[in-house]
């Protein structure tokens, strides 16, 4: 199988919330075949209906959000996903949200075939495929135990705090390095209609102050996600590290890690408590799973005194891990 769509939401139904657009089929760029496009589509699943019946400790309103090309998805129908839901011990969603507008996809399997082209390859279980491309990423070494242990002991004692830690491996990793993302945020701070057309197009927005959202080696689209009241959103890519370099700098090497790209859409709370960000139960949380084609950045909400703040003042506010939505 060619896995570009992430293998812990095989057989659960979701919502397609937005159809992204059309970009270059994975399946056929695999074999060096271009032209052949797809639409792909953000599709929500409900963290209770992905996980085991008790073994999601979140709140039940917590959500992934998935990029999900067009041939992996299956059209499913609201009496099935409402079947999930009662089976999953939880409230069906109200009619609201889950009206005719939305279309209920199930992603199960994806026979695909080729064409009238040959190729030699070998079609192996997606069980073996994912487990192979585990095991190809190098374990936590001794050193890297280590230097957590002495994080910890420097954390206990009060000699360093973990906004010192982060604050100076965010300096050493962009340093040098030019980075749009406080701009956009503080400018959508201060204007309510700029940050409206930042979430519906970034795109388009981002044009508006001479930027690029686009990636600059490959086309992509931005999405803009906002935190607010009710909703905290954080971002991850399950299937390698794909990140907004060209607005937010390099990636942080966490971002990169197998532990955060598993933990975050297992267990959002618990990573994000490990960031020291508590999230209250009633604050649903967002975890959007970026693909090749679609990268994100979280618009954090703005401080109470915004009026009271100069430029400078709230450039420093925003961090890249509140760009992540690792820190509220």
């Amino acid at each position: 199988p060619h896995l570009r769509t992430p293998g812990y939401i095989h057989g659960v139904i979701g919502v397609v919330t937005e159809n992204i657009g059309k970009f270059e089929d994975p399946q056929w760029h695999s074999y060096n075949i271009k032209g052949n496009k797809e639409s792909v589509y953000r599709v929500r699943f409900r963290q209770v209906d992905i996980w085991p019946i008790g073994r999601y400790e979140g709140s039940d309103n917590d959500v992934v959000s998935v990029e999900i090309f067009h041939p992996w998805l299956e059209l499913s129908s609201e009496s099935a996903y409402l079947q999930q839901c009662s089976e999953n011990y939880v409230d069906a969603l109200d009619s609201q949200s889950i009206g005719s507008s939305e279309a209920h996809m199930n992603h199960g399997h994806h026979d695909h075939h080729h064409g009238d082209h040959e190729h030699e390859h070998t079609h192996e279980t997606r069980e073996d495929v994912e487990q192979k491309a585990v095991d190809a990423e190098t374990p936590e070494c001794v050193d890297q135990r280590f230097a957590q242990g002495l994080l910890n002991i420097l954390y206990e004692k009060n000699i360093i705090s973990p906004e010192e830690v982060r604050q100076a491996i965010e300096f050493a990793e962009t340093s040098g390095n030019v980075t749009n993302g406080a701009k956009i945020v503080v400018k959508a701070w201060q204007d309510p209609e700029f940050k409206s057309r930042l979430l519906r197009d970034a795109h388009s927005a981002l044009q508006e102050l001479g930027m690029e959202g686009s990636n600059p080696h490959a086309s992509t689209k931005l999405v803009a996600v906002s935190n607010n009241a009710e909703q905290h959103n954080v971002i991850v890519c399950t299937l390698c590290s794909c990140y907004p370099t060209g607005l937010l700098g390099p990636s942080p090497s966490w971002y990169k890690s197998r532990s955060y790209r598993a933990r975050v859409v297992r267990d959002p709370r618990k990573t994000l408590k490990d960031f020291g960000t508590n999230i209250p139960p009633t604050k649903a949380v967002v975890v959007h799973d970026s693909t090749a084609d679609c990268r994100y950045m979280v618009i954090p909400e703005a401080p109470e005194n915004l009026n009271e703040m100069t430029d400078e003042q709230l450039y420093k506010l925003v961090s890249r891990d509140r760009l992540i939505g690792v820190k509220p």
